[in-house]
């Protein structure tokens, strides 16, 4: 086989991660926006400058008969989470940045796939506990699982990306 086959069939197949990298990359930006954009009309209106229904956002933000009657707890743990989804948006922006490199298995890709699966765990926690204080109980059942066991597969997955990694490394310095 020549060299310059498996050269083009290469860089074919990077220039689709690239292509795939940035359609992902711009869905997020969009997401990003829609968040924001949601965050800036529901501040508007706990300071008064708008009036939006309630009923057009996730429980448990919908259970309260206006935004400016939701306890303080509540919006600052709504606030937590959003936090954690731009954390996880930047992060996978970066990572989606070294896959468009080239980059696939290095060290700092695995610590952002880590990361991305602590920010999963963080974000089932918070949600948690946001439930409970807005329903003043809490209630857990098999399908609240998902987002957990979510999490702790990608920290699996990157941890035997990472060992892999550390194999390929211990072969490439072996004669």
């Amino acid at each position: 086989m020549n060299a310059n086959e498996i050269s083009s069939k290469v860089n074919a197949r990077l220039k689709r991660i690239r292509i795939v990298s940035r359609v992902v990359r711009i869905l997020l930006g969009l997401a990003v926006v829609s968040v924001v954009t949601v965050i800036s009309i529901c501040l508007s209106d706990i300071i008064g400058w708008t009036n939006v229904s309630p009923s057009l956002l996730s429980p448990p933000f919908s259970r309260y008969a206006s935004l400016r009657a939701i306890p303080a707890s509540v919006l600052i743990l709504g606030f937590v989470r959003a936090g954690l989804f731009f954390a996880g948006a930047f992060l996978l922006n970066k990572l989606l940045r070294y896959f468009a490199n080239g980059n696939f298995f290095t060290a700092e890709n695995i610590t952002c796939i880590k990361r991305l699966g602590y920010l999963v765990i963080s974000d089932w926690l918070v949600a948690k506990f946001l439930d409970a204080i807005a329903s003043r109980g809490l209630v857990i059942g098999l399908h609240d699982f998902t987002k957990l066991a979510i999490g702790f597969l990608i920290i699996l997955i990157a941890w035997i990306m990472d060992e892999g990694r550390k194999i390929q490394e211990e072969q490439e310095l072996t004669v």
